[in-house]
């Protein structure tokens, strides 16, 4: 299997790594292993071994509820679809297992309903009848490249270079996903040479994770790209599809197909790997921008930290939840932190009058990032100045990323001028 190890490297530095998706993607190791556990054990399960599945079940929960979620889907199908002796037995020590879960599960989805957050949404899907949405649409779910996309007719390619700062769609060659998922078909198609039938195939023992591939594939390309609070879901679901391949990949290595899928891929961990470090080049340099500004914040001051201008090299950048880390170091208040608005989350907010006040500036900050806040500004200025009025009057410090004088300009009724700390693109202006 030595032939999927360029993969694992490319997954492994993937978008949702960079997003900081921890979380979930532990919870996906425990998906693997929960998965793998099982199928040893498919059998002959017996009480201590369903006790541990379920544990497993339960520890992944507490890292993220999607994989759980889906890891109990996961073992439905392969209970039912798995030929092998002892059906009975086995599906119900598997839903046995699968209990403890599923009740925490089902207590998140009701608290989740009375949250408000539980319908799911197809963003980007701007018509569900038309094939050019659709095509679109699946183009989308790109988890491993945090390049931007430029459209080519219907496609969306990328066109970025690592340590190039000029973007240029002659370097989509470059894209690690297009690498990555070539190789993995190069993989399938070696594994199916000579061995690919009909009733060979419905005869397999592996014809559950054939099944579970599948789905989770139509999942992640077709499905809703959020559902309550939760986002970036059919990046999570298709990652976890790439893992249910796994059992699947029995290479011939001595095929043609073979060996230009090893080639293949070890081009997308190499392209990827080149990404990733000129990423972190570039955020080492912006986080150093606003770490500079620690020692001139007094504790207990209530900062923010506005995007005005949102054009970065890659869709991925630390702005601006790296402002968190000035709280730490300073000890101020944080109005981007959103951990807090989440009715999961641990900690929350102390009143809904400071909730209502976080909304405010987070919705301010999501106007920015998508863009478009110039252009609302300019169509009513007015409204637009009431609304930063309502976001930014209970901030001692804002922090403009960018230069903006269209964003700054009306900002002078609350705070000064002039900042008092600038460093590269970053500024900082006291209330008045």
């Amino acid at each position: 299997m030595s032939i999927v190890a360029p993969l694992a490297m490319t997954i492994a530095m993937s978008q949702l790594w960079l997003l900081g998706l921890y979380g979930f993607l532990l919870g996906a190791c425990l998906f693997a292993l929960t998965l793998g556990v099982w199928w040893m054990w498919r059998n002959d399960l017996k009480p201590a071994r369903a006790t541990i599945i379920a544990m497993l079940l339960v520890l992944g929960y507490f890292f993220h509820v999607i994989t759980t979620g889906f890891a109990a889907f996961a073992l439905i199908v392969l209970a039912f679809a798995t030929p092998g002796p002892n059906l009975r037995k086995r599906v119900f020590w598997t839903s046995a297992s699968m209990a403890p879960s599923i009740v925490m599960m089902i207590s998140f989805g009701v608290l989740m309903k009375s949250s408000g957050g539980a319908a799911a949404e197809w963003t980007g899907l701007a018509d569900a009848f038309s094939i050019q949405s659709w095509i679109q649409y699946l183009q989308a779910p790109d988890f491993i490249s945090f390049s931007f996309k430029e459209s080519v007719g219907w496609l969306a390619v990328p066109t970025d270079c690592p340590f190039v700062a000029q973007s240029a769609l002659s370097y989509a060659f470059l894209w690690p996903t297009a690498w990555a998922v070539v190789g993995v078909v190069l993989l399938v198609a070696s594994s199916l040479q000579g061995r690919a039938s009909r009733a060979r195939l419905l005869q397999s023992e592996y014809r559950g994770w054939i099944g579970l591939a599948v789905c989770l594939f139509a999942a992640g390309f077709f499905g809703p790209s959020a559902s309550g609070q939760g986002s970036i879901l059919r990046e999570r679901v298709l990652l976890l599809a790439m893992v249910t391949l796994v059992p699947l990949i029995k290479p011939q290595p001595k095929t043609s197909f073979a060996r230009l899928s090893a080639l293949c891929l070890a081009v997308a961990a190499l392209l990827q790997l080149a990404f990733v470090l000129d990423y972190a080049r570039i955020s080492n340099r912006i986080a150093g921008e606003v770490m500079e500004l620690a020692p001139n914040l007094e504790s207990g001051q209530r900062i923010a930290l506005t995007v005005p201008d949102p054009r970065t090299h890659y869709v991925v950048n630390p702005l601006p939840s790296i402002v968190n880390q000035l709280g730490v170091s300073s000890d101020a208040v944080v109005w981007n932190n959103y951990g807090p608005a989440y009715y999961y989350f641990p900690v929350s907010f102390r009143s809904e009058q400071v909730r209502d006040q976080w909304k405010r500036v987070d919705s301010l900050n999501q106007l920015l990032l998508s863009g478009e806040g110039e252009a609302v500004a300019r169509k009513n200025p007015a409204e637009w100045v009431g609304a930063l009025g309502a976001a930014l009057d209970q901030t001692d410090v804002l922090i403009v990323w960018g230069a903006a004088p269209w964003f700054e300009a009306p900002c002078e009724k609350w705070f000064e001028p002039q900042p008092f700390f600038e460093q590269g693109e970053l500024r900082a202006f006291r209330h008045r």
